[in-house]
């Protein structure tokens, strides 16, 4: 069963099944009500439980129901009246719940069959190109020697497979390639590639036959141009085979900066993520440099870069893309420079020396804390003042406020290791950079903000304030 009916199956199930439990159930709940309060009531009541209103003629002797036209009581032989006054007949409540149920299962796949129709009458313009290799010869004609020490390092079982997966992206389509290695595929095995489209996916499928426990010597190279995104799959025999994937990108950055650091003896600890919210979740106030695809599934490298500038000013940002268009919008998030895909390794080091020859050694000093809603890297500079709230401290930087959890006394010894900074008040301390002036028992910053000063600190404060300012004369 394709994809497209197990979609079909697994929306209906759920409302079939649905329908059946409520037409089971319905039967226990009445839909009669009070003419006069609106109370539910069973077809069986006599008088209505809320108000007292009688609700269908009944026995004088017994209060059993009786039918219009009845002579005598069947449950205890009295004769009845011809006619009894003041019955008010319940009413039947409107129940639309079968209607919409209805509605529902009807509606539901004609809208899965239209939205099916309408995908497959759009498809997919995917294109794609299989080459069998054998490994040797796969290192000859690309030069790339790594390929072997990849698939050394990796201890995989016959039945399983690695893959090696590059996507590059124009306006328009993306370019995905898959090189694989499987135990089980040698050079002369027997193999179909078939592609198939789903409702936002296309799939390579690719199913080999079972050669001989260690004869597998070849490599397999699919690439496909595609305007959505490819998923593979891969089968041995008709059985699913699992694979380890790893992302071409992310192996060349790492193979170039191993290259440098042992051209240039610099030593680097690096971290990779696979997504923008990965890196997010993980992120560290004392990263130096982040390499980021602009290109990621979940969260892009711009909107990542986004979040982390409201975190940290200073980690330096580098991205990587193949379209240009994106440079620009990269340098709005103070991004050091950018390297377009596939990864040159002189680009790359020419890059890392300049940065170095720029940034190391040259930060500027920064507070990092965190809190409930976050790791914060905060340079001094940006920092405007600090003030008591509660038993923790809001700083207040840039276009934010964070809670720090520490108190005043703790946090004003970290901000007065710089010279800007002086406290005015027992709940504050102010950066005398931002400082326009003092109107009476306020200071007046030149974002308009106004900060108290006590009275017992404002010789103090007025005294360092002056001999800021004639240091900055």
């Amino acid at each position: 069963m394709n994809a497209v009916l197990w979609t079909l199956v697994a929306v209906l199930a759920p409302s079939l099944i649905g329908f059946i439990i409520y037409l089971l159930m319905r039967s226990n709940y009445s839909n009669l009500k009070c003419r006069v309060c609106g109370t539910r009531v069973r077809e069986n009541y006599v008088v209505c439980p809320g108000c007292g209103t009688k609700l269908k003629p009944c026995c004088p002797n017994c209060s059993a129901p009786v039918e219009p036209g009845w002579k005598v009581c069947p449950r205890c032989a009295a004769p009845l009246p011809e006619h009894q006054d003041n019955i008010s007949a319940p009413v039947k409540k409107k129940d639309r719940t079968l209607v919409w149920i209805l509605t529902a299962v009807i509606l539901i796949p004609i809208v899965m069959i239209l939205l099916a129709l309408i995908t497959f009458s759009i498809g997919s313009t995917m294109t794609s190109a299989v080459t069998l290799f054998p490994v040797n010869d796969y290192v000859q004609e690309t030069g790339n020697a790594q390929i072997e020490d990849w698939i050394q390092e990796k201890s995989i079982d016959l039945n399983e497979a690695i893959v090696l997966r590059y996507e590059d992206e124009t306006e328009d389509e993306t370019y995905t390639e898959y090189l694989i290695y499987m135990p089980a595929l040698s050079e002369d095995a027997e193999y179909s590639v078939n592609s198939g489209d789903g409702f936002f996916r296309d799939t390579i499928e690719l199913d080999g036959e079972k050669e001989n426990e260690g004869s597998g010597n070849a490599l397999m190279f699919i690439s496909c141009t595609s305007d959505r995104t490819v998923d593979l799959e891969i089968m041995c025999e008709g059985e699913k085979v699992q694979y380890e994937i790893e992302e071409a990108l992310i192996r060349e950055l790492r193979e170039c900066l191993d290259r440098y650091s042992e051209e240039t003896g610099r030593e680097f600890c690096y971290f990779e993520y696979h997504d923008g919210t990965e890196l997010l979740k993980n992120y560290q106030p004392d990263f130096d440099l982040i390499f980021m695809d602009i290109k990621m599934e979940k969260m892009n490298g711009l909107k990542t870069a986004e979040e982390i500038r409201k975190v940290d000013g200073t980690v330096g940002l580098m991205f990587l893309t193949s379209i240009s268009q994106y440079v620009w919008k990269g340098y709005e998030y103070g991004a050091v420079n950018y390297l377009l895909k596939p990864l040159k390794y002189g680009r790359l080091k020419m890059e890392l020396d300049r940065y170095f020859s720029h940034y190391q050694g040259r930060e500027e000093p920064f507070l990092s804390f965190s809190n409930d809603s976050g790791k914060y890297k905060v340079l001094y500079k940006n920092i405007r003042y600090a003030e008591t709230h509660k038993r923790n401290v809001l700083l207040h930087f840039e276009n934010q406020i964070q809670v720090i959890h520490k108190n005043m006394k703790e946090v004003a010894a970290l901000l007065e290791t710089q010279r800007q900074f002086c406290r005015c008040h027992a709940s504050f301390a102010v950066n005398l950079s931002y400082v326009k002036g003092v109107e009476g028992l306020e200071v007046l910053l030149t974002t308009g903000e106004r900060v108290p000063v006590s009275q017992p600190k404002r010789k103090a404060f007025m005294a360092k304030m002056a001999d800021f300012w004639g240091d900055m004369l």
